[in-house]
């Protein structure tokens, strides 16, 4: 009897779990232990018990069969058995679509399937492509692996298959955005492609608009993204390390070392340069100090005169060139002036801050003092029309701090021209800007901006303080102190004037030669491959491209930077253009949510708008530069600088394929 139950047993099992064959439960015929077809029929159509009911049923089972004999046991154990089966072959019938259900296309439909396939193929091939690269980095066009070997073989190569990637997880730098630019521009004509980013069948690029978002960062960019839908959308995007100013951003993103340039410095040469450097400084600026506060004899080193005053001052020809205010400006003023002055006249320092108004640039703050360090003058000047960007990060003037003032700038003009003497000799750095401020004609000045160098370059204030006083000047984030830096500039020309020729020129033109090889703009690469280049911003920002071979488009808002810039491109082979609603909007100001998203969606409007007004097959670059600022209270473990990360966002814009039966 038992071995009847398991022959019969055994044949259930076959029939039903026999192969990849699936065999209809209703044909099969159990007579054994009294069990029909129709009693079959019954389970096949009974709803499918959940996970509780299954586990409950096999608890109650296990309990029955303690308490039942064993022929009983062994009848229960073939009905669930057969249940089982049951559930399972409904399940597969049910996931397995029968394949007489399956759609055959005919020869004719295949055949035009197969058409359109290799068209559109054929159709994406003749237009560029762009994807970003892995994080991987590169070194003389291979890959290297993670074990520094550089066994794996090139990204270029047509074997390996570069996975297509929207977001990279590394920072790039600005100078590796600026490839991009010249890639896009140039071709292959570039001297370095982009190693971030991979730009196919770049021969076909139309048009690169390169767009910079002032003052917007990366983490605003991840939080706000709600109001960037233009921005967004189809376009790749990477982290970018952000400049320590932003004129250090526009000079990274926009030029870069000669491809054609001999370093002739190796790096002993460098090693000794920085050697010379620091003897220079230790051994020289103890002795400097002493010279500046007057505690050894002026004018004499090494027991023979050093040029006096009138050495120093511009001359005429560099007034002109240089664009100091002339005698018959429209409303320039004339100061109580003798026709010459000697060394023996009062020297005045002098320095300005200014904002930007609908009218360009306007005075905020003068002061003076005099060879001593004393403070002549010092006032805040309300600018007569409305003002448009405080530059708070460089001018240190806020809206709050121009409010209840009521000197205007008649007033400044009058006070200056009291308190100067009649033979005085100004004192600055880049006077000419000064004076352009101040509306005041001065033909005696003296310029210390290009007192330190052999060739005659200009240096910054703050660096020339640093070398020659050891001192820090224009460190904080609330701008610069015109006090702080008339003082400054009026110690730095004593120096001059107690050592003369022999004092050392500026580090970088020091005895061991060049450090930094020479630079060109992208503007002077596209001019010598005859490619159109225009330039849309406002006139704070153009000064520093006026010697450059770019047409420049003057603008004071967004609204007719977007404009303009909407204009240049239909005859430009490349647009830079520069948004700064943000910036001003954040300059010294406290700005609630509504408002910041306001401005961060308007931005993103006006940037949707030049991005439509590109033709087919465009690339446009658009860069958030991040910032940098100087930490109130420094920790040598996170550095000086407090960095906020940039974004560059790249996409191209297409020209949509169509099959020519459709159109």
């Amino acid at each position: 009897m038992h071995s009847a139950h398991r022959d019969t047993s055994a044949q259930i099992c076959k029939e039903i779990y026999i192969g990849n064959v699936r065999i209809p439960f209703r044909r099969i015929s159990i007579t054994h232990a009294g069990l029909t077809s129709s009693k079959m029929g019954v389970a096949e159509n009974s709803t499918k018990p959940s996970r509780k009911r299954k586990s409950a049923a096999i608890v109650t089972s296990s309990k029955q069969d303690e308490e039942e004999p064993s022929g009983k046991k062994q009848k229960k154990k073939e009905k669930t058995v057969v249940a089982q089966a049951v559930n399972r072959e409904e399940t597969i019938s049910d996931a397995v679509p029968s394949p007489k259900r399956e759609h055959k296309y005919s020869a004719e439909e295949t055949a035009e399937w197969k058409k359109r396939k290799v068209y559109f193929q054929k159709m994406k091939m003749q237009q560029p492509k762009l994807f970003l690269n892995e994080n991987t980095p590169k070194m003389n066009g291979n890959h290297i692996a993670n074990n520094g070997s550089s066994t794996e073989k090139s990204v270029d190569s047509p074997k390996i298959k570069v996975p297509t990637i929207f977001k990279r997880k590394d920072p790039i730098t600005l100078t590796e955005v600026l490839y991009l630019l010249q890639y896009g521009l140039l071709g292959n004509s570039a001297s370095f492609p982009p190693s971030w980013c991979k730009l196919l069948r770049v021969g076909k690029i139309k048009k690169v608009v390169f767009i910079i978002l002032n003052g917007v960062t990366s983490r605003i960019y991840r939080r706000k993204r709600h109001c960037f839908p233009n921005i967004a959308s189809k376009s790749l995007s990477t982290k970018v390390i952000p400049a320590l100013s932003y004129f250090a951003m526009l000079q990274d993103v926009l030029s870069t070392v000669k491809s054609n340039t001999k370093f002739s410095l190796h790096k002993h040469r460098i090693i000794a340069a920085m050697k010379y450097e620091k003897a220079v400084k230790e051994n020289q600026v103890e002795e400097e100090l002493k010279l500046i506060e007057g505690k050894a004899e002026n004018g004499i080193v090494d027991g023979a005169p050093q040029p006096g005053k009138t050495h120093y001052l511009v001359s005429r020809e560099e007034m002109e060139s240089r664009g100091y205010p002339r005698p018959g400006d429209e409303g320039c003023v004339h100061t109580r002036i003798v026709e010459q002055v000697t060394d023996q006249s009062p020297i005045i320092g002098i320095d300005c801050e200014m904002v930007i108004t609908t009218a360009g640039t306007e005075l905020a703050r003068v002061s003076l003092t005099d060879d001593k360090g004393k403070m002549l003058y010092n006032s805040l000047v309300k600018p007569i029309n409305p003002v448009r960007d405080y530059v708070t990060r460089y001018s240190g003037i806020t809206k709050k701090l121009l409010e209840p003032v009521e000197t205007r700038l008649a007033d400044a003009q009058k006070a200056v021209i009291d308190v100067l003497p009649r033979d005085a000799i100004l004192v600055g750095q880049g006077l000419e800007n000064d004076l352009r401020a101040l509306k005041i004609y001065h033909p005696h000045c003296v310029d210390t901006s290009n007192m330190f160098t052999a060739s005659g370059r200009r240096v910054k204030l703050k660096l020339l303080a640093k070398e020659y006083l050891n001192r820090d000047i224009q460190c904080g984030t609330a701008g610069h102190d015109s006090v702080e830096d008339a003082a400054a500039a009026m110690d730095l020309f004593k120096l001059k004037l107690a050592k003369g020729d022999k004092l050392r020129t500026y580090y970088r033109e020091c005895n061991a030669g060049p450090v930094f090889a020479a630079r060109e703009s992208i503007f002077e690469i596209a001019q010598e491959q005859g490619k159109k280049v225009t330039a849309v911003d406002t006139r704070f920002t153009l000064k520093k491209f006026k010697k450059e071979p770019v047409s420049c488009n003057v603008c004071f808002n967004d609204k007719e930077i977007c404009k303009k810039a909407c204009n240049a491109l239909s005859t430009s082979d490349f647009v830079y253009m520069q948004f700064h609603g943000y910036n001003n909007l954040t300059q010294g100001n406290t700005v609630d949510e509504a408002d910041t998203e306001t401005t961060l969606s308007l931005m993103d409007e006006r940037v949707g708008t030049v991005l439509d007004a590109l033709p087919d097959n465009s690339l446009h670059v658009i860069l958030m530069p991040g910032t940098t600022e100087m930490r109130k209270v420094k920790d040598p473990k996170r550095g000086d600088y407090k960095m906020r990360h940039g974004r560059c966002v790249i996409g191209l814009k297409l020209e949509e394929i169509t099959y020519p039966g459709n159109r």
